[in-house]
């Protein structure tokens, strides 16, 4: 039997994980949460635990 395991895509801002294959892309190619609609970029800041922002 085979087994296929599919890409998850985790929004940064609200915490869904979804399958990519269901994800949409906004124009510049960067993924779009399907809950929150906030678009994912790879330059985008995370905060960490103690409050400070992450570059």
């Amino acid at each position: 039997m085979v087994s296929v395991e599919t890409a998850v895509f985790e929004c940064a801002s609200c915490g869904t994980c979804a399958p990519s294959t269901g994800i949409d892309y906004d124009s510049l190619g960067y993924a779009v949460c399907p809950e929150c609609g906030e678009t994912e970029s790879p330059l985008i800041r995370r905060r960490p635990a103690r409050g400070r922002a992450v570059r």
